[in-house]
């Protein structure tokens, strides 16, 4: 049974539906190492692209030392060295219980069939919506010899160079020896980070607890934009379920991932969840001082005030590269200063009540101290 209500206060109708059917997309606030260790993966493929220097010391530094030569040449290798294609993997975790079980979901990865774990991999280097024209290109490039294949897979939609160089390097590799190779990389790499996938669990099993309650009873928009930080994102049509996923591999940038009718959102986990002491500044205020501490990103706040823009725009704006923009934007979405509208015109725009909420915790942290993350959830649980 399903309860729906017009986000329309106009035409604010309460309508009670006993017919079974889903009425638009659920969301689903999920957690898990599995996810941790795909995330991971990818990064150590290519951690420059993932670095971010504004939030100083990230966890992969830590492993860069433990990780044999030969391994790390062997990550550049597979798939052209893009593994952002792995992000597709987590589809198959039908059951959000079994997203702890690291070895049982590698063990699943080796019983697949290559041909279908082939068209897993081959549809993750695709971009946007896959309708049912993509699908069937698809399909023929997962079904030709191999000669055939390096011709079709041309004829698949990727408007990314990388997402380009990875098609190309799977289909012309050996389905079989790809799914070899790429089961012996996960267990591989499993052992080289396990310790921060055993404490990364109960931070990931915090924070997502914590974006269930934040986003409980909001409209689906809103709650997405909440448990985002800062993505707005309207679902097209075809997209059944919506998934926020913390995690802190990546963390502070938002990969999202498309496949079949699911989006997945892989949310870094936020500051808070990661707080201190006591008497520690509140980790958003820290984020947006930081954010606002360079030129560039004042004035791009600047140009936002006067209304929304594009990247491209952005960039031209500062007279700065289009990545160097784009890195700058990800530190002002992450400080929670502007949100990012993935669809249809990917501009960014300026929250709304800036100043103000900037001067709101400014004041709040000088005249009282704040409690710990850990002491307001124990509070919340504590009995009346």
């Amino acid at each position: 049974m399903v309860q729906w209500r017009s986000n329309n206060p106009r035409t604010s109708l309460m309508v009670r539906d006993l017919s079974g059917r889903s009425r638009g997309p659920r969301l689903e606030v999920r957690s898990g190492c599995v996810y941790e260790l795909i995330c991971s993966i990818t990064v150590a493929a290519e951690p420059q692209e993932w670095a971010s220097p504004d939030l100083g010391h990230t966890w992969f530094d830590d492993y860069r030392t433990r990780i044999p030569v030969e391994l790390s040449a062997r990550l550049r290798k597979v798939g052209g060295g893009e593994l952002k294609f792995c992000a597709h993997l987590a589809g198959l975790l039908a059951d959000a219980d079994d997203a702890d079980d690291v070895d049982g979901f590698i063990d699943r990865v080796a019983a697949l069939p290559a041909a279908a774990l082939d068209r897993l991999l081959l549809g993750g280097c695709l971009h946007g919506t896959v309708g049912a024209t993509e699908r069937r290109a698809l399909e023929d490039v997962v079904a030709a010899p191999p000669a055939k294949r390096r011709r079709l897979v041309e004829s698949l939609p990727c408007d990314d160079d990388r997402g380009r160089t990875a098609l190309r390097a799977l289909a012309t590799a050996d389905p079989s020896a790809t799914q070899r190779e790429l089961v012996d990389l996960l267990r591989r790499w499993r052992e080289v980070v396990r310790e921060h996938l055993d404490a990364a669990g109960p931070l990931l099993r915090q924070h997502a607890d914590h974006l269930r309650r934040a986003v409980s009873g909001l409209p689906l928009v809103q709650a997405i934009e909440r448990g985002t930080n800062g993505i707005h994102y309207e679902p097209e049509p075809g997209i059944g379920v919506v998934h926020i996923i913390p995690q802190l591999a990546m963390r502070p940038w938002v990969c999202v991932d498309e496949q079949d009718d699911t989006k997945r959102f892989l949310v870094g986990v936020s500051e808070e969840a990661l707080a201190g002491e006591d008497d520690t500044p509140p980790p958003r205020l820290l984020a947006i001082c930081k954010a606002l501490s360079d030129p560039q990103r004042l004035r791009i706040l600047r140009r936002l005030s006067a209304g929304p823009a594009p990247l491209m725009t952005l960039a031209e704006h500062v007279g700065s590269a289009k990545s160097t923009a784009h890195h700058h934007l990800v530190v002002l979405r992450d400080a929670g200063l502007v949100t990012a509208y993935l669809e249809p015109d990917n501009q960014y725009r300026l929250r709304a009540e800036l100043a103000e909420e900037v001067a709101v915790l400014l004041e709040a942290y000088l005249e009282a101290p704040r409690p710990s993350l850990a002491a307001r959830v124990a509070a919340r649980r504590r009995p009346a």
